[in-house]
C-alpha cells in the first residue's frame, strides 16, 4: 500500500470515529465488561503487576520497561492465538514465517529458533532446553481466562534466571473465583475457518474451580512466490484443562491446574538451506502438564509461595523426533524485615530429560540421543527505601549452576525516584546469561551454502558448497551488560507516557566459525564449528502514550527504534539468521483505536508499522473489529485483518522454514455468558 493511500485511509477512520462517537453504551453488559470499561486512566496506570520483583506491586512502581496486555485489551483484540495478542508490543517483534511458526524477541536477535526470551504461563517456563526457544504454535492458551499478560523488556535473570536474557513474558491466568461460570464461543473465518472455546466454573465458600476445552483450525497462507496460491503451512490444535483453587481461610491458599494439548501442522522445509530434500512435513506435537502453588501468609510481613510442575513434552517434525519430562520446584519467600527493607528470596531446581532422534540421520545427528539436565539457583533481591515513597534502591542477585558451564552470577541495581504520584523515574545495570542449549553441546548437521569460486590449476572454478557442523567441544555462556533508564508520567488525567532508553553490550555471542576447507570430487566441504567470540551492542528507546480522548475514545501509540552493530572475526559466517544485524526491524509503531459506540457497539481499529528487514520489505498493516454486546449475555464481533493488502511477507525464510505471505483475511464470532 502506498504511503499516501495508508494516510488517506488513516484520515477517514478517525473521521468515522469522531463522527460515530455518540452517547455511551446504555444496553447491559457482564459485570466484569462494564468493570473494565469503567477503569480510569489512573488506575490501568496502576494496575497490579508481578513479574519484575517477584511480588505484587503496582505498574508505577515497577524499576524496568514493563507493559502489561490487560483482559480488556485481549477481549478486544479479537485475537486467536498468543503471538498474535503480543504485536504492537514496543520493544517486541512478533512475526509470521508461516502459518503456525513464529520470530518472536525481545530487543533483537530474532528468528525462528530466537533464544534470549524466557516465556512462561502463571510463572511455568514454557521454553525448550533444545534451542533455548518456544514453540509458540503449540502454545494454544484459553485467551478468555488470561487476566493478564506481563512484559518485561530487558533482563529478568536476577529473579527468573539464565535466558531472560532480553526480556520476560509472564501470561498470568485468572483466579477461579472471577471464572465461576459459564463461557462459550464460537467463530469462522477465512484463515481461521473455525474454532471453538468452551469453560465452565463453579465456586463454594472455600474452593472454586474451572474447566475447560478449545480446537483451532487454521487453513494456509499464501505462498510466498505466488499469492494467487497457498502454502503448506496450515494448524489444527486442540486444547483442554483445568484450575482448582482452594482457600482454607487459615492464611493458606492451594491452586491445582493442568493441560493438555495436540496438535498437527504442515510445514514445507527447503534443501536451499539445509541439506534435505523438499519436505512436506506433518508436524505433530502433544503433552501436558501439571502445576501445584501454594501460599502461606506466615505473619502480616512474611509470604511464602512454593511452586512444584511436571511438564512432558512430544514432538515430531522434519528436525527432531523428541520426547521431553521436566520437573521445577521453586520456593519464594517475601519478607519484610522493617520499615526500610522489603526482601525476596528463592531457590529453584529444575530437572529436564529428553531422548532425540533426528528426522533425517544423513543431515542431522545428535550425540547423545538421551540427555538429563540439572538446574540449581538461589536469588535475593533487596527493595531498600532509602526515602519512603521518594526513593527505593534495589540490589539483587542469583546464583545458577548449570551443568554446562557450572556457576553463573547474574546480579542487578535497580534504582526508582518519585518525585510526585504522576512520576517515577528508574535506573538499573543487569548481567544477564544464555546457558548452551541441547543443540549447541550435541548436534552435528550438514548444511548448504551459495556456490564459491575457487582457484585451479585451469583457472577460477564455480563448485557447489556444503558446510559440516560438528558439535561442540567447548561450552560458553552468552553474556550481556544491560544499562536501562525510563520514566512514567501521568501527563495530564487523560494522557500517560511510559518511556525507556537502553544500552545492552554483548560478548560470547553463539555464532559459526569457518575452520578450513576442503576439495574432493568437484565439491567444497567448509568444515564449520559452533563460536562464541562475535560480540557487540545495542541500543534503542521505547515509548508508549495512552490518551482518553473523551471517555468513549481511547487511543494506545507505541513506537520502538532499535540498533544492532555486532562485530565477528574474519572466519565468522552467519548460517544462523539471529546472529545477523537485520534480524529485527528498525522501526516499529502500533497506533490503537477503541470506540465505544451508540447501540452498544464497539469500534477498534489497529496500525502497524515494520521497517525492513534483510529482503523483507517495510509494510503496513491496518486491523479493524466492530463488535456488538446487545444483553449481559451475548456478545458478537467481526474482525478484518490486513484490510488493505491481498497479501504481505513479514519475515524471510529462516533456517529451512519457507516463509509464506500474510493473507488479508476475516474473522466472525459469537460469544455466550451462562
Amino acid at each position: 500500500m502506498k504511503k499516501e493511500d495508508f494516510i488517506r485511509y488513516l484520515l477517514l477512520l478517525i473521521a468515522f470515529n469522531l463522527l460515530c462517537i455518540g452517547t455511551p453504551l446504555f444496553a447491559s453488559e457482564p459485570d466484569s465488561l462494564e468493570q473494565l470499561k469503567a477503569m480510569s486512566l489512573e488506575s490501568l496506570m496502576d494496575v497490579t503487576v508481578y513479574s519484575s520483583g517477584h511480588k505484587n506491586q503496582q505498574l508505577s512502581d515497577v524499576s524496568s520497561a514493563t507493559y502489561v496486555i490487560t483482559k480488556e485489551d485481549i477481549r478486544r483484540s479479537g485475537s486467536r492465538t498468543l503471538p498474535d495478542l503480543l504485536r504492537g508490543v514496543p520493544g517486541l517483534h512478533v512475526a509470521n514465517i508461516d502459518g503456525h511458526t513464529w520470530a518472536i524477541s525481545a530487543r533483537g536477535f530474532n528468528g525462528v529458533f530466537s533464544n534470549k526470551l524466557l516465556v512462561m504461563i502463571d510463572g511455568r517456563s514454557i521454553y525448550t532446553p533444545l534451542y533455548s526457544g518456544v514453540y509458540w504454535d503449540t502454545q494454544d492458551t484459553f485467551l478468555h481466562d488470561i487476566e493478564r499478560i506481563e512484559i518485561i523488556r530487558g533482563p529478568g535473570a536476577t529473579i527468573w534466571g539464565a535466558n531472560a536474557v532480553n526480556g520476560v513474558i509472564n501470561i498470568i491466568t485468572s483466579d477461579t473465583i472471577q471464572t465461576d461460570s459459564g463461557y462459550l464461543a464460537t467463530g469462522i473465518g477465512s484463515v481461521d475457518t473455525n474454532s471453538q472455546d468452551i469453560r465452565f466454573g463453579q465456586s463454594g465458600k472455600q474452593f472454586a474451580y474451572r474447566i475447560y476445552g478449545k480446537r483451532l483450525e487454521r487453513d494456509n497462507f499464501d505462498h510466498y512466490n505466488n499469492s494467487t496460491s497457498e502454502a503448506y503451512d496450515n494448524l489444527h490444535n486442540r486444547q483442554a484443562g483445568f484450575r482448582f483453587d482452594w482457600d482454607s481461610k487459615l492464611n493458606t491458599k492451594m491452586t491445582l491446574q493442568g493441560d493438555i494439548f495436540s496438535n498437527k501442522a504442515n510445514q514445507l522445509l527447503t534443501y536451499d538451506v539445509v541439506s534435505l530434500p523438499l519436505l512436506y512435513e506433518d508436524v505433530r506435537s502433544r503433552g501436558g502438564n501439571l502445576m501445584a502453588t501454594w501460599e502461606i501468609q506466615e505473619s502480616s510481613t512474611s509470604q511464602w509461595t512454593i511452586k512444584n510442575y511436571i511438564d512432558r513434552f512430544l514432538r515430531e517434525d522434519g528436525y527432531f523426533n523428541q520426547r521431553r519430562t521436566t520437573v521445577d520446584l521453586r520456593i519464594n519467600n517475601q519478607r519484610e524485615l522493617n520499615a526500610q527493607h522489603e526482601v525476596v528470596w528463592g531457590v529453584e531446581y529444575r530437572y529436564s530429560k529428553d531422548h532425540l532422534i533426528t528426522s533425517n540421520e544423513e543431515a542431522f545427528t545428535i550425540t547423545p540421543t538421551s540427555a538429563a539436565e540439572e538446574l540449581f539457583s538461589i536469588y535475593l533481591q533487596d527493595e531498600w527505601r532509602i526515602k519512603p515513597d521518594l526513593f527505593n534502591l534495589i540490589p539483587g542477585l542469583k546464583i545458577e549452576h548449570n551443568d554446562y558451564t557450572g556457576y553463573e552470577i547474574q546480579p542487578s541495581l535497580k534504582a526508582i525516584w518519585t518525585p510526585s504520584a504522576a512520576q517515577s523515574i528508574w535506573a538499573s545495570i543487569s548481567r544477564a546469561v544464555r546457558t548452551p542449549s541441547r543443540t549447541e553441546n550435541g548436534l552435528s548437521a550438514i548444511i548448504n551454502t551459495p556456490d564459491q569460486t575457487i582457484p585451479t590449476a585451469a583457472g577460477p572454478v564455480t563448485v557447489p558448497t556444503y558446510a559440516s557442523l560438528q558439535r561442540s567441544t567447548e561450552d560458553h555462556s552468552e553474556k550481556v551488560i544491560a544499562y536501562e533508564l525510563g520514566m512514567r508520567s501521568q501527563i495530564t488525567t487523560d494522557i500517560s507516557l511510559d518511556t525507556a532508553i537502553f544500552y545492552n553490550d554483548y560478548d560470547e555471542i553463539r555464532s559459526i566459525a569457518v575452520n578450513s576447507y576442503e576439495y574432493s570430487n568437484g565439491t567444497l566441504n567448509i568444515p564449520v564449528s559452533f563460536d562464541y567470540r562475535t560480540k557487540g551492542y545495542t541500543y534503542g528507546f521505547e515509548t508508549s502514550m495512552v490518551w482518553q480522548v473523551i471517555n468513549a475514545w481511547r487511543l494506545n501509540l507505541n513506537y520502538s527504534w532499535l540498533k544492532i552493530k555486532l562485530d565477528s572475526p574474519e572466519n565468522i559466517i552467519d548460517l544462523f539468521f539471529e546472529n545477523i544485524n537485520e534480524s529485527t526491524p528498525e522501526h516499529q509503531v502500533s497506533l490503537n483505536s477503541r470506540v465505544d459506540l451508540p447501540y452498544a457497539l464497539e469500534l477498534d481499529t489497529t496500525f502497524y508499522y515494520f521497517s525492513s528487514i534483510h529482503d523483507t520489505p517495510a509494510h503496513l498493516r491496518t486491523d479493524i473489529r466492530l463488535g456488538w454486546l446487545p444483553t449481559t449475555n451475548w456478545e458478537f464481533s467481526i474482525k478484518g485483518e490486513n484490510i488493505f493488502d491481498h497479501s504481505y511477507r513479514e519475515y524471510p525464510a529462516n533456517f529451512g522454514v519457507i516463509s509464506s505471505q500474510v493473507p488479508r483475511s476475516w474473522y466472525a464470532q459469537a460469544r455466550y455468558y451462562f
